[in-house]
């Protein structure tokens, strides 16, 4: 069980590195990596009950594969840009700091093998729900550091998550993605004010209220100066 934990840790570092270098198939290489985590800390903790005697220790291996699922599914969601991936970050971080309080406590009053083995794969998802938790804003800024409108449009839509903002995040994203393109649009906005109908690579601009956003940008951009 200790290599299969060993692999698919592994191979969610691995994804991670993948995202933050945005290199194709990230996502769904994160997909796989952290569900597979994910179904085997509830899994593998029946694998613990097996050698458990005491009630109580029973009851802690199982609540803490569950916490350490949620966690990872949290960790998915967060970075994948998700609904509900900080919840499930606020609800592992409380939970885990609960256990870590029981293991702590419970190692003090008896020594045993079995709370260090279970604090040891605590601690590090206590450490990354805790700086979702404190800065929500840690995971943009790390994988888009050299792109700051990027930062700065997803920081908006945190603070306030409405249609304009959601516009600019996607017009963010699509400005990094897509250079070339915007450069025509640009150039189409510089010569008649306004963006003709064709399509982008995955979307039809034709789309007035998104033309609308798209046109007001790129006039911004232009008079702050920013390609």
């Amino acid at each position: 069980m200790k290599k299969i934990e060993i692999l698919l840790v592994a191979s969610c570092i691995f994804a991670i590195t993948w995202s933050l270098l945005r290199f194709p198939g990230s996502g769904m290489l994160m997909v796989l990596s952290f569900s597979g985590l994910a179904i085997f800390y509830p899994v593998s903790s029946r694998k613990i009950l097996a050698d458990m005697l005491s009630a109580q220790q029973q009851a802690t291996a199982s609540l803490t594969g569950v916490t350490l699922s949620i966690a990872s599914i949290g960790i998915l969601f967060t970075c994948l840009y998700w609904p509900g991936g900080q919840t499930m970050m606020y609800i592992s971080f409380l939970l885990i700091s609960i256990l870590l309080a029981v293991c702590m406590a419970r190692q003090g009053q008896k020594q045993s093998p079995f709370y260090p083995q279970i604090m040891k794969r605590l601690i590090p998802f206590w450490i990354i729900a805790l700086i979702f938790v404190v800065y929500p804003m840690a995971w943009t800024e790390l994988k888009f550091r050299n792109y700051p409108g990027v930062i700065e449009a997803k920081r908006e839509y945190y603070k306030n998550p409405d249609e304009r903002t959601a516009m600019r995040e996607l017009y963010e994203l699509d400005k990094m993605n897509f250079p070339d393109f915007f450069e025509k649009l640009k150039i189409q906005v510089q010569e008649s004010g306004e963006i003709q109908s064709f399509r982008a690579p995955f979307w039809d601009y034709r789309d007035t209220t998104q033309m609308r956003y798209y046109i007001e940008f790129l006039k911004e951009d232009e008079l702050k100066g920013i390609k």
